[in-house]
């Protein structure tokens, strides 16, 4: 594999442009070349160019000495490019040392023309001016020969400015690229690489940096790893774009995942590919991390459930077999005892199931499906045992989400308002309402009710799993609610918000997003 010329038609290297054109790049121009050539086709004493350099009008270019001598901000220069526009004057008697810097360079002039520099529709940067000795107007034949020797300037003005622009954002560009994290390159149809920013180098050793540009980086290999190191490259050339995740062992020891994405481009007659390297390996770290931990805690979760619910189930038998065979002896403080035993026998196992099914949430998500909000929980209204007297409302609102997680989240959020909505008995009447608000970036569902709501501390450790601070140990739940809708709309990158006041409700707001 040939080493070649990197540079050809298209520049690549960015990283050794001149950064330090100055903005009046318009001080860079020859003027002194257009002034001789003016100069010869008219009839005049002196010809000059001032221009304003830091806000200051300077003499760039003259004819002659004296002209150059000229203080341009204490002559006529200045009322042309004040006025930006051109200026005629007349002077029958002469204009003397006055006008000059020094006194041995008197200029006596009789007649001054100038006409204003734009370096762009409203900016005038300036004045090419003539002065003759003579009282004597130009002829519009001369005036049509300076005005075109103007437009001329301009032009070459508005091209060095082009270029200055052009220069400013190539180093834009170049801080960007070159202050990146990310691995950028460039290959041509050799696959050699042409353009390589800080990142990509600095992952080569030193001693190996200067056989980057211009090569494969493979040149060392063998035929068959050739084929396998190019295999990518040659895929983005020939279909326009490659996408993929790579494990790689860079030259400096370092083993990395990358996200690699390098798309096919044109230049002239020659096809490149950019190739862009995002380094992922901590976050797939994190991500392995985060599996791992969600795997031991449906790990511990299940040994919980299958170890700890028999003992717990033979622990409510034994106690159900002790009344069978020994209820007539015991008394109402034994009999009490026992059947607390088994409450709490039955309190641990449902302790147990929720802890699983709490462990459960994200091992998969679910694909969006179109469904009727109203319909949903009508379907599901006997799960969670509402009063008769109790009022509920459900806005009949069509959605897209993942109806699944959906149903999941409103159950548990209208079971909580029932449990918790206070001491009422069958009859007493209480209103829950489930709105649903379709917005620009996703839908926002809204549980109220209007029952016992919660303190300042139930509501800080609302989302606390298992918390029973300050609970009333009355109201059925184990305090898995919340923290299960908190965990699952956090799988789909949403969130979850509650208000509440003491005796006058609660309500919890689900934002999905799009």
């Amino acid at each position: 594999m040939s080493n070649t010329t990197p540079l050809n038609a298209f520049n690549f290297d960015i990283q050794a442009n001149d950064c330090t054109i100055e903005k009046e790049s318009y001080l860079s121009i020859d003027y002194a070349s257009y002034i001789q050539d003016l100069i010869q086709t008219l009839s005049v004493f002196a010809i000059g160019v001032a221009l304003l350099k830091h806000h200051k009008l300077e003499m760039v270019a003259g004819s002659n000495s004296k002209v150059c001598a000229i203080n341009p901000n204490d002559f006529y220069t200045q009322q042309t490019v004040s006025n930006a526009q051109v200026t005629e004057m007349m002077m029958p008697f002469g204009s003397f040392n006055q006008y000059t810097q020094q006194s041995d360079t008197e200029i006596d002039i009789h007649y001054y023309y100038g006409v204003p520099l734009f370096s762009a529709p409203d900016e005038c940067i300036g004045c090419l001016f003539l002065m003759n000795s003579d009282s004597e107007s130009l002829s519009e034949k001369d005036k049509i020969s300076i005005s075109l020797n103007v437009q001329i300037l301009e032009s070459k003005i508005a091209l060095a400015d082009a270029h200055r622009v052009y220069h400013e954002a190539l180093h834009f560009q170049n801080m960007i690229v070159n202050n990146s994290d990310n691995f950028i390159f460039v290959k041509n149809h050799k696959f050699e690489i042409v353009f390589a920013n800080n990142a990509f180098l600095n992952v080569y050793p030193e001693a190996q940096r200067d056989k980057i540009i211009g090569y494969t980086t493979v040149e060392e290999y063998e035929p068959d790893e050739v084929e396998l190191f190019l295999a990518n490259d040659k895929t983005a050339f020939s279909q326009g774009v490659h996408k993929c995740f790579e494990t790689i062992s860079f030259p400096n020891g370092e083993i990395r995942t990358v996200e690699t994405t390098k798309t096919r481009f044109a230049h002239g007659d020659e096809v490149f590919i950019l190739g862009i390297c995002i380094d992922v390996t901590e976050q797939q770290h994190l991500a392995q991390q985060c599996d791992a931990k969600q795997q031991e805690l449906s790990e511990f979760a299940d040994l919980a459930t299958h170890d700890m619910r028999k003992p717990i189930n033979n622990i409510h038998q034994l106690v159900d077999y002790i009344i069978e065979d020994n209820e007539m002896n015991f008394d109402n403080t034994t009999h009490s005892q026992l059947e607390e035993i088994k409450s709490r026998c039955l309190s641990m196992s449902t302790f147990l199931n929720d802890m699983y099914e709490y462990a459960q949430i994200g091992q998969a998500k679910v694909l969006p499906s179109s469904f009727n909000i109203k319909s949903l929980v009508t379907d599901m209204v006997y799960l969670f045992d509402i009063p008769a007297a109790m009022e509920l409302t459900v806005a009949d609102v069509d959605v897209c989400l993942p109806q699944v997680p959906v149903k999941m989240i409103l159950l548990q959020l209208l079971s909580n308002a029932v449990n918790h909505y206070g001491t009422h008995s069958e009859n007493d009447a209480g209103t829950i309402s489930v709105d649903v608000d379709i917005v620009k970036h996703g839908v926002s569902m809204t549980v109220t009710d209007d029952g016992q709501g919660m303190n300042d501390l139930l509501q800080k450790n609302a989302f606390v799993l298992f918390n029973h601070a300050n609970r009333n140990q009355h109201v059925k739940g184990s305090g898995k609610g919340l923290p299960m809708v908190k965990k699952l709309i956090e799988q789909y990158r949403g969130e979850v918000r509650l208000t509440s006041r003491l005796n006058e409700g609660t309500s919890v707001t689900v934002f999905w997003p799009n």
